[in-house]
């Protein structure tokens, strides 16, 4: 994936938080740690995996999934959906 496709996931993870949260998409940098900070709860990280799901077009499978995964978008983009090397 080239660098926009990664700034379009940032963007639509970023409405995707604040529908959820009524947060500013200006204070969501892609290092946010969006779970400790109360950003998205235990709800909001399922429904989270449905967002990224639905972005890569494919599912995230059980056994890769980690809840701490999902504190930053950054770390979201480079599990999930940055391509390996």
């Amino acid at each position: 994936m080239k660098n926009t496709d990664r700034e379009l996931f940032y963007d639509k993870m970023r409405q995707f938080i604040c529908a959820r949260s009524g947060f500013s998409p200006e204070k969501i940098a892609p290092d946010t740690a969006l779970i400790s900070s109360g950003l998205l709860d235990s709800l909001a990280v399922s429904e989270s995996v449905f967002f990224v799901e639905d972005f890569v077009g494919r599912p995230i499978e059980i056994d890769d999934f980690r809840m701490m995964t999902f504190n930053s978008m950054e770390h979201i983009y480079n599990t999930y959906i940055a391509p390996k090397p």
